[in-house]
């Protein structure tokens, strides 16, 4: 069914990849507003003059291929902001613990003494030296500047001398709960911290306002650069005061894509005494689920199964459903059957909400169907499987790597899954993620799992409509359908043709979002 009014823009000659089943392909598409106005399969001269008038911009797209947005279901925004003032140290090959020290001495010439330098991109598996690098290490070459080094994973940090004496931690700091401070035999806290970015963020200087101003000018571009359209933000410490500061970014334009922020539970109480809602706000910043972060400790989980049962069901009660941070098997069973009974308590007081795991890496079979019996949804991020592959070959049993990202597993039981990035913990191209769940290969050309890659719609799919079917937003984008939003995407490359050298760095792509063409190349 297509809209014949006048267009103020119109797209001829496109391969449209629409991910609506009652018409999969097209080649005319027409946007008047912000909203997608005409679709056809037909390509004539006739046809265009139909539905144009003398305002019309029309361009021809040489057979290009369209596809709805993408739409980064799990990341964390103001991590990534600030991330582009800090050293970058990931590396996709083996390094050394005297490399690293080295660009430390490089990248601090220019900072006085006393000004806080930090690192990230850290992943202790990549070094040669099989150990984490350590306080005493960093206090060699940098006593005069407190030093954060930041995991590529966003859950540990390894903190120099003068860190630690500015955050307060020393050998009579007690570990919080759901923490760990690593110490040598005297009990002196080696810079190894697990699970105190909380603390830390609290306590380290942010960027003041022309830094991060500039950077998430940046950011924007960034994602603008690789086709993402929409993101969802799930940072669990979420709270109104950053919800004030996405406002800004938003009124000021200085983010395009739209956001869904999702609360920090410890935060949720204010949200609610502040009247904003689960989709409170507007189509470009929207609030979103509670994001509840669920590791596993020496003692089980934390917070408590118990604890976490109260934090779901208050969230649910008050509407907002949750989104909970499980990762490995062990947390994810218990999550799973908290769902389970909280899925009785939905239904009786009526509540049809769209509770949800993220990342939910590590699921076997019987967990499957558990998870398809709570009607919960999974965000996962496929392009672990690029970049962690070799890892998880190296660490991990056999019998158990069978259970990693098992997502065509998933996909039979009729499960909603989502696809993202959790930049910047990884790379937020999603082609690297759509390449990893056709190729199931890591960085070093090995397979994971291959019976569990996907077709290449299936791939697209999730990372444009079930990242809106997350959050309720599926009847306004994450397809190309008439009267949704017009956020699209032009790729000249043929993205059937998956390979790694191809895709990771995307040309020649255009982005639109509103019907505007915000990002060119």
């Amino acid at each position: 069914m297509s809209n014949t009014s006048n267009n103020d823009l119109i797209f001829t000659n496109v391969n449209i990849i629409t991910l609506n089943n009652k018409s999969p392909v097209a080649k005319v598409l027409g946007v008047k507003g912000n909203k997608i106005n005409y679709i056809s399969t037909e390509y004539n001269k006739k046809s265009i003059n139909r539905i144009k008038s003398n305002k019309t911009k029309i361009i021809d797209c040489n057979s290009h291929t369209m596809l709805p947005g993408f739409i980064d279901a799990h990341c964390h925004i103001l991590s990534y902001i600030s991330k582009l003032s800090s050293l970058n140290i990931s590396n996709p090959t083996k390094t050394s613990i005297k490399e690293i020290k080295q660009k430390i001495i490089n990248y601090s010439k220019n900072f006085d003494n006393g000004k806080w330098i930090k690192i990230t991109g850290y992943h202790e598996f990549n070094l040669t030296d099989s150990r984490h690098i350590n306080k005493y290490d960093i206090d060699e070459i940098s006593p005069y500047n407190p030093i954060r080094i930041k995991h590529i994973s966003g859950h540990a940090d390894i903190l120099n001398s003068l860190a630690l004496k500015f955050i307060g931690i020393d050998r009579h700091f007690i570990d919080p709960i759901g923490s760990y401070i690593e110490r040598d035999h005297n009990g002196n806290p080696t810079g190894l911290l697990i699970n105190m970015g909380n603390i830390l963020n609290k306590k380290i200087p942010k960027l003041n306002q022309k830094q991060l101003l500039t950077n998430a000018k940046l950011a924007n571009e960034h994602l603008l650069s690789k086709g993402i359209t929409s993101i969802q933000d799930a940072t669990y410490t979420n709270s109104t005061n950053r919800w004030k500061l996405f406002k800004k970014l938003k009124d000021d334009e200085v983010i395009n894509p739209r956001i869904t922020f999702m609360p920090g539970y410890q935060h949720l109480e204010d949200f609610i005494a502040s009247n904003i809602k689960f989709q409170f706000g507007s189509i470009d910043l929207n609030i979103g689920p509670c994001k509840i972060m669920c590791n596993l400790t020496d003692d089980g989980i934390y917070p408590s199964y118990e604890k976490l049962q109260k934090i779901v069901n208050f969230a649910n009660i008050n509407k907002f459903p949750v989104s909970i941070h499980a990762i490995e098997s062990d947390t994810i069973k218990k999550v799973i059957q908290l769902l389970n009974e909280q899925k009785i308590v939905n239904n009786n007081l009526n509540n049809n909400l769209r509770n949800r795991i993220e990342h939910c890496s590590e699921i076997d079979q019987s967990q499957i169907i558990k998870l398809k019996e709570s009607g919960a949804l999974i965000t996962t991020q496929p392009g672990f499987i690029y970049t962690n592959g070799a890892r998880y070959k190296s660490l991990i049993e056999i019998e158990k790597q069978i259970n990693l990202y098992p997502i065509k597993s998933i996909m039979k039981y009729n499960i909603p899954i989502a696809a993202s990035s959790d930049f910047p913990v990884s790379d937020i191209n999603p082609l690297i993620g759509i390449f990893s769940l056709i190729t199931r290969k890591d960085s070093q050309n090995n397979m994971l799992n291959k019976k569990e890659s996907i077709s290449i719609n299936q791939a697209i799919k999730m990372y444009t409509y079930y990242g809106a079917y997350m959050c309720y937003q599926e009847s306004i984008k994450g397809s190309i359908e008439i009267n949704k939003l017009a956020d699209l995407i032009i790729l000249n490359d043929n993205p059937l043709d998956i390979e790694y050298e191809k895709i990771k760095s995307i040309k020649n792509l255009m982005t639109i979002i509103n019907g505007k063409i915000l990002w060119e190349n």
